[in-house]
């Protein structure tokens, strides 16, 4: 019974981002990184997704004074198909938490194999992540345009 709480105060953040990278390892874990044998990066470019909209959160109107929770909310629709992420996918938003520099280079958008064939995107990607019949690829601007 001790080894199970010591676990769990280490898989529990410290307030007060305790909600915030709750969401974060659901996004994560929620959009795919584990279906990459390098789901280490892929989880990183989600989280930092979230992290750059939450940055960019007071010039930007899409996701204007909102909270991380509500970012991956309106977003990160995987998040929902995981209720308690597992212990890979809190280590890769401590770690996302953690880095002082950006990876993504400012990504803000992130699209599906099937988004991408869905909305006809031609624009080239910052980042693309593709194994068997998965892909992920990271966008700094929105690459739909509105015709």
């Amino acid at each position: 019974m001790a080894i199970l709480a010591l676990i769990n105060s280490l898989l529990r953040p410290p307030k007060p981002y305790s909600t915030s990278v709750l969401f974060l390892a659901r996004a994560v874990q929620g959009e795919g990184a584990g279906f990459f044998s390098n789901r280490q990066e892929v989880g990183l470019w989600i989280a930092h997704i979230a992290l750059n909209r939450y940055e960019d959160r007071e010039s930007n109107p899409w996701w204007h004074h909102r909270s991380i929770q509500e970012i991956v909310e309106d977003a990160f629709h995987g998040y929902v198909n995981v209720k308690d992420p597992d212990p890979w996918a809190v280590r890769i938003v401590w770690k996302a938490v953690g880095r002082k520099e950006d990876i993504t280079g400012g990504a803000l958008f992130m699209l599906s194999k099937n988004d991408m064939e869905r909305l006809q995107v031609t624009a080239v990607p910052l980042q693309a992540f593709e194994e068997g019949p998965w892909g992920l690829y990271f966008f700094k601007t929105w690459p739909v345009r509105n015709e």
